[in-house]
């Protein structure tokens, strides 16, 4: 238990300088928190070392030193040490080396298989130029069209690449998504189980992903995934992302889209003289059974493809629902 002798010369306590030493890394200088019990009561301290269960700190008044349960703490006070110390011990493992703002890392996967062209499994992520690790980061998750795509450069005019991280997931054998709902969900399925260990390893890499800006979205093919994803409820897609995009695709199993949430924004956009205009009149109708804040922009003069007017329009309907979290 935390002993009121720690909190009651601070009910007024204004701001907790949180300091990491004793072989963890210092917490940046701009970080001020407020450290608050479950009760209530407040402490003034400086962090002197850390662990998963219990937190050493010295109180900034006396110096007097006291070790805090970490169950004993606020929800928000854990939230907040557990992700500092993640970002701590993700750099502690040589993993933060990895993330050198701007640069394009690649994954490899030989465990999962083949992706298109009967190359191992790969995938990559661009870690944004003004990458913090300190600092909730946005994720866009794209799924492109055809056999798939491995290279960020498929995402390139979707986001600001200075900003998110950009993750491009391919597909097993570089089958194709609307081909493989046609066979069965058994074989859509599939694909997330090729996928999502490449997302936990990005997850488990960048322990600072936004809660607030995980976006998944793709076209054509990447829509039919996406669109599978929402039907069949795969477990860390539906549960995982805030948003979705889906550009002249969503064909799945039983076009029920029951895993969609009341919280999601969800974008379906589709060109106006697409050829493949006829289904997709016919899978909004569908898709209007679906929860969800959903929004549909039509391309005016394009076609099947996303073109550079698809993209500045998924730009700003990015910005439009997010922007306030985007800083």
């Amino acid at each position: 238990m935390i002993t009121s002798v720690w909190f009651n010369r601070f009910k007024n306590a204004s701001a907790l300088v949180l300091l990491f030493v004793s072989g963890l890394q210092p917490a940046a200088a701009a970080d001020v928190y407020e450290f608050t019990d479950r009760s209530g009561r407040k402490l003034e301290a400086i962090i002197v070392k850390f662990n998963e269960t219990e937190v050493d700190v010295q109180r900034v008044s006396d110096r007097r030193s006291f070790t805090l349960a970490l169950e004993d703490l606020s929800d928000a006070d854990q939230r907040y040490l557990k992700k500092a110390y993640s970002s701590v011990a993700a750099d502690e493992a040589g993993q933060a080396d990895a993330l050198i703002p701007g640069e394009v890392i690649t994954l490899d996967f030989p465990e999962l298989g083949s992706m298109a062209k009967g190359k191992s499994a790969q995938c990559q992520l661009s870690v944004p130029k003004h990458y913090d690790p300190l600092r909730p980061t946005p994720l866009l998750v794209w799924f492109s069209g055809g056999a798939g795509s491995h290279l960020v450069q498929s995402a390139q005019g979707l986001v600001d690449f200075d900003g998110f991280l950009v993750l491009t997931l391919p597909y097993p054998d570089g089958r194709l998504p609307r081909l493989a709902v046609n066979a069965g969900e058994d074989e859509i399925n599939a694909f997330w189980d090729f996928q999502k260990p490449m997302l936990d390893r990005v997850i488990e890499l960048v322990p600072n992903i936004s809660e607030e800006i995980r976006i998944a979205g793709g076209s054509s093919s990447g829509g039919h995934l996406v669109g599978s994803a929402l039907d069949q409820k795969w477990r860390g897609f539906c549960d995982y992302f805030t948003g979705y995009i889906l550009h002249e695709g969503g064909h799945c199993p039983e076009m029920k889209f029951s895993g969609t949430r009341s919280s999601h924004h969800i974008l379906v956009i589709y060109g106006e003289k697409s050829t493949s205009r006829e289904w997709q009149d016919f899978f909004m109708e569908r898709f209007d059974q679906a929860r969800g804040r959903i929004e549909y922009i039509e391309v005016p003069n394009a076609g099947h493809g996303l073109n550079g007017d698809g993209k500045a329009l998924i730009r700003e309907w990015i910005q439009a629902k997010f922007g306030k979290d985007l800083g």
